[in-house]
């Protein structure tokens, strides 16, 4: 009968919808899997930090670089917790000029600064390269969280710095 057929077809139609739903829930799964082994297998770090720039998720590469964990981070803000953070003429970098803190202020990306996080116990400085972006809320205008990206760039740092000095001693030298 139709109305036995009708029948058939709604429940056939739930089954594939809720099939359906079943199975983007499963691609959305194997999705973060995918994004959190992604996430921790690259060499960058990955911050990610909310609207007023603290820190709520690190990568492990991120952790590696930067010597902390996540739940340390903000000691780089302060001196008194053993960390500087220089430019390359190794004066300290204002926290106003934290690529975060700028994209806070303008809400616009921020590319390529160069800084050190100077461990003051250790003398060691590990020079990295930061890139802040915004992610904004449905609203397009207030800041959700920011993406920072950070890549260890000591060993160029190290070398150009070398480069330098080689050829300020060949200066003298003719």
């Amino acid at each position: 009968s139709v109305t036995n057929l009708l029948y058939c077809l709604q429940h056939i139609r739930i089954y594939f919808v809720n099939f359906r739903e079943l199975q983007n829930l499963n691609l959305m799964k194997d999705s973060m899997l995918l994004d959190d082994k992604l996430l921790n297998k690259i060499n960058i770090g990955i911050v990610y930090s909310d609207a007023e720039g603290k820190p709520i998720l690190a990568n492990k590469a991120a952790e590696r670089i930067l010597g902390l964990k996540l739940n340390e981070l903000t000691k780089l803000c302060s001196q008194e917790e053993g960390y500087i953070i220089i430019d390359l003429d190794g004066n300290i970098l204002p926290k106003e000029e934290y690529p975060s803190n700028i994209v806070i202020r303008t809400k616009k990306a921020v590319q390529d600064v160069i800084a050190g996080i100077h461990q003051i116990k250790t003398k060691h400085t590990t020079w990295i390269l930061m890139e802040s972006e915004p992610e904004f809320k449905e609203d397009g205008i207030s800041i959700n969280r920011i993406l920072t990206t950070i890549t260890n760039i000591t060993t160029q740092i190290n070398i150009e710095k070398k480069l330098r000095f080689q050829n300020r001693l060949q200066q003298l030298i003719t």
